[in-house]
């Protein structure tokens, strides 16, 4: 997937057991920097694993 969309994009990943982690697990690391980039389009400057 990283590879497909290219350097338009970052990849957040976390060892969180699957879709809907978001906002659901605590994972401050990956609440965060999904909630920047979906309340003003900011996005990381490389790939994370939270």
């Amino acid at each position: 997937m990283r590879k497909a969309l290219g350097n338009r994009a970052r990849m957040i990943t976390a060892n969180e057991g699957g879709h809907g982690a978001y906002l659901l697990t605590g994972n401050a690391c990956l609440d965060d920097l999904t909630t920047r980039f979906l309340t003003d389009g900011t996005k990381p400057a490389d790939d994370v694993r939270c």
